[in-house]
This record gives C-alpha cells, sequence and structure tokens, in this order.
C-alpha cells in the first residue's frame, strides 16, 4: 500500500484481493503450489508465501498461509 501512496487505491486493492483469491485456489492437495518447471514445490510455496505474505496474509488469520507454513516445516 505505501508503494503507491493513494494512487488508484481502490482498483490496486480489488487487483491484489483477486491475486491473492487466485494463489489461493492454486494451492494444491498437500498444501503447497507447483514449482513453475513442475520439480521443486518447496520453491513454488517460498514464491507464494512471499506474495501473500505482502499482501498481508500471515498464520494468525489465513488458512492458506498456515497450512502451507506446515508443508515447508514437514519437508525438513
Amino acid at each position: 500500500m505505501k508503494l503507491y501512496l493513494g494512487h488508484q487505491k481502490k482498483e490496486i486493492e480489488i487487483f491484489i484481493a483477486k491475486a491473492v483469491r487466485y494463489l489461493e485456489n492454486q494451492q494444491i492437495l498437500d498444501d503447497s503450489w507447483y514449482g513453475c518447471w513442475g520439480i521443486c514445490f518447496i520453491y513454488g510455496t517460498w514464491f507464494v508465501l512471499r506474495g501473500l505474505t505482502t499482501a498481508r496474509k500471515n498464520c494468525n488469520h489465513s488458512l492458506t498461509v498456515r497450512k502451507a507454513s506446515e508443508f515447508l516445516l514437514s519437508t525438513f
């Protein structure tokens, strides 16, 4: 939000909400996301979590983020 300082604020917030919904809908059954090249779900999940946290999602109020975090922790 602070990067665009109110310029087309409503439009940007709508776009961010749509992007979050898209990412949440792409989460696969093991709670990860598909890596772009199809071999690294950890890497794909990390990128999605970076985007979701930028959109102010976190483990405290997002089941998607919580499940993805648990997926990452389960890989160690």
